[in-house]
């Protein structure tokens, strides 16, 4: 009913309240998430880390993949081959049983 045109002027301060509550978060919860990932990264032996390292590591930690879903290998042979200077393999992988 808002969206037809004889009303969008008409009340073209409440859909603008509208589209403000509906960007708004209901809960703060996301943002407790957050502090408790820098607390978890930014620890007493960590203390030396980059601000930039902490960025990325805190935006991985809310924003990233679970581990279930992140793939480890194409990660592995990404680092392989975008290096600067050829990496050598020296990693077993774990037995399996």
């Amino acid at each position: 009913m808002l969206t037809k045109s004889p009303y969008q002027e008409d009340f073209k301060d409440l859909l603008h309240l509208i589209q403000l509550m509906l960007v708004i978060p209901v809960t703060s919860a996301q943002c407790e998430r957050v502090f408790s990932a820098q607390n978890r990264i930014k620890s007493d032996c960590r203390s030396s880390l980059a601000t930039q390292t902490v960025e990325h590591l805190i935006r991985i930690s809310s924003d990233g993949p679970s581990l279930d879903d992140f793939d480890t290998e194409s990660v592995a042979r990404c680092w392989m081959n975008n290096s600067k200077r050829p990496r050598r393999i020296q990693y077993t992988a774990w037995p399996e049983d």
